[in-house]
């Protein structure tokens, strides 16, 4: 019985080591120590949402296991040739408004008499089809700027965990690593609990096919 309890108490102490000595405290431990200090410079090398705040002390509570995931950029580009081509026509078909827009307030000015009645008609008629085209337009725009901004963010959260700058546009082979920490943080004021989100990245080279070195990075911090 004693001999279980021994084995159990060593299994828990190497567990508990490792975790000490994980790549993950390492990052918690030189993020806090640039809270500490304010150094914003080197919490943003570690976190794409770096928090500033004073604390006395903090605890990594729990870490949840490893959860490969696809690649968020190849899924971003793709989506983003998808609706350039819908934003091209887009841009074309307003063009072609606009142009029959401008004739027919042309043919208005030219119009005399009875012809007046018939060619405001058709301003308006151009008018309304031109301001639907628009609006078609804008709406086309801001799903384009809102997913220019997420492939912005993932290029980011990649060039701080890979540490170099992927050539736009062109696809990624491998996966991406994700960790959630638990962390309990003590202000002068209270106790906070965060969920840390974790990242990695696993690519490969393109030259070589081999994984490029890569380190656990973190996309921001939750508060519970």
């Amino acid at each position: 019985m004693r001999r279980i309890v021994f084995v159990g108490l060593i299994s828990l102490f190497l567990v508990l080591v490792t975790n000490c000595g994980s790549p993950e405290k390492s990052l918690f431990s030189r993020y806090f120590e640039a809270v500490k200090f304010n150094d914003k410079t080197t919490m943003s090398t570690m976190a794409y949402e770096p928090i500033a705040l004073e604390f006395t002390k903090w605890r990594l509570v729990s870490l949840t296991q490893e959860e490969k995931r696809s690649l968020p950029l190849n899924d971003l580009y793709k989506k983003q040739d998808e609706l350039k081509v819908k934003r091209d026509d887009v841009i074309n078909q307003l063009a072609d408004l606009k142009d029959k827009l401008d004739e027919a307030k042309a043919k208005l000015e030219k119009a005399r008499g009875g012809a007046k009645k018939k060619a405001q008609e058709e301003v308006d008629n151009a008018e309304k089809a031109y301001q639907e085209g628009r609006a078609q337009y804008e709406q086309v725009q801001k799903e384009w700027n809102t997913l220019k901004g997420e492939i912005d963010k993932e290029r980011a959260l990649f060039n701080l965990s890979v540490g170099i700058e992927w050539p736009e546009g062109v696809e990624l082979e491998g996966d991406m690593a994700v960790k959630e920490a638990s962390l309990e943080i003590t202000t002068p004021k209270d106790v906070r609990n965060y969920k840390a989100i974790l990242r990695k990245y696993n690519v490969k080279s393109p030259e070589t096919g081999q994984i490029l070195p890569s380190r656990w990075i973190i996309e921001k911090f939750v508060l519970q």
